[in-house]
């Protein structure tokens, strides 16, 4: 059962680099270039940013979600540590945030780092 933890983590991992990678070069950078983008707020670059966003942190949910299957391999997996796997996943998505819409997605921002902060503490106080 072990192997097949670990080759579904691996799975995950490979998703989430193919996404990101071949998004980039066959969906994301070929819509960009298509003429009339919406705008978002009256910007198209800021419609980009979002787009771009929510596009690579799919992928870093999944890795996230892979190291959890990790843990998964080493039973009982610890409800500390699969916090802080929810932790640094969402203090990810949250540094995303700030590079690909430059800090002007709050809401994105706020919750993420509410939810890293309330994983992180957990981790540390159990």
């Amino acid at each position: 059962m072990t192997v097949l933890l670990y080759l579904s983590a691996l799975s995950l991992a490979v998703l989430a680099a193919a996404h990101s990678y071949l998004g980039e070069r066959f969906v994301i950078g070929p819509l960009f270039r298509l003429p009339g983008l919406p705008s978002l707020f009256g910007s198209t670059r800021y419609m980009q940013q979002i787009l771009r966003l929510a596009w690579h942190v799919t992928s870093l949910a999944w890795l996230g979600l892979a190291c959890i299957v990790v843990m998964l391999a080493y039973p009982p997996a610890s409800s500390r540590a699969i916090a802080a796997a929810i932790g640094v996943t969402a203090f990810a998505s949250l540094l995303s945030v700030f590079v690909f819409t430059r800090g002007k997605h709050v809401a994105a921002w706020v919750l993420f780092l509410i939810v890293s902060v309330v994983m992180l503490y957990y981790y540390a106080g159990t």
